[in-house]
């Protein structure tokens, strides 16, 4: 059984359908169907199933990260998943392309095929997609962005090994896909003015963080925020987060935001009352 939104989240998410919000990005990682209990930062396949019945209700538009600058005034939404997992591609991937949804993913070029070695996974969450995989991915439409060579913590880097994690990423991409990689995700959202000058310099257009909160034009296009979506969220979890703008989004925010709208003359905007996570 795969619950879509509550009574409650249904109403929330036909104020949100109306637009009056920036461009909003979604983070995911894992989707795995086992009975293994998914990592922290991992979201069961039924959830996900969900999730994606949330976004036809929505019905906002899908855009690839790369897509962010020259998009058009107006709500869209950005789902982005990092790392690559191998589970993306047998559950993620075909409700996406059923629902004819765009998505990016971000892919540590040098792991292509391998294992997340780097996460404390369950064993059966650990495998990445391979090109072929990728390249399915790609043919039908989705992103494929870099997430470092090595998943590697960047702010601990500097000169040629800065140079190889980041331009070294895309260029391992490009030539393994065979297409241009324009975008990027910091891994475990780490950045600095040094890391992000060599994002620019390595030619990607855009980069995303692990900051919380909608798009926010005064970012720049190289320190764009992601919502975070993780175990457990099923889909009235992802319309308070949709609707407050933020990670951490309980029963409680959303009433307090929907008492603060309606002291403040009546509920004309969507999201972006509560003070934003930094």
């Amino acid at each position: 059984m795969n619950p879509g939104p509550g009574f409650a989240s249904r109403i929330l998410l036909a104020r949100l359908a109306r637009g009056g919000c920036a461009p909003t990005v979604l983070m995911y990682h894992g989707t795995p169907a086992g009975r293994t209990a998914p990592a922290p930062y991992s979201l069961h396949a039924r959830h996900f199933r969900a999730h994606v019945e949330v976004f036809r209700r929505l019905n906002w538009p899908t855009r690839c990260l790369s897509e962010l600058g020259t998009a058009t005034a107006g709500p869209a939404l950005y789902l982005t998943f990092d790392d690559g997992y191998r589970d993306n591609h047998t559950h993620a991937f075909p409700l996406l392309h059923a629902a004819g949804l765009c998505a990016t993913w971000f892919v540590p070029s040098a792991h292509v095929g391998g294992r997340a070695a780097w996460e404390q996974l369950p064993p059966d969450q650990q495998a990445l997609m391979s090109r072929s995989e990728l390249l399915e991915l790609a043919d039908s439409g989705m992103e494929i962005g870099a997430h470092s060579r090595t998943h590697a913590d960047l702010t601990r880097l500097s000169g040629a090994r800065l140079d190889d994690e980041t331009a070294g990423a895309r260029q391992e991409l490009e030539d393994l896909l065979g297409r241009p990689v324009l975008s990027f995700a910091y891994p475990y959202g780490g950045h600095t003015a040094q890391t992000v000058a060599a994002v620019a310099a390595a030619g990607y257009t855009a980069a995303c963080t692990t900051r919380a909160g909608r798009v926010d034009p005064d970012d720049g296009p190289w320190r764009i925020r992601r919502i975070t979506l993780k175990a457990g969220d099923d889909a009235d979890a992802l319309v308070r987060k949709l609707w407050l703008g933020a990670n951490q989004a309980c029963r409680r925010d959303v009433i307090a935001n929907l008492w603060q709208r309606l002291g403040r003359g009546g509920i004309r905007r969507v999201g972006g009352l509560l003070a934003r996570e930094r």
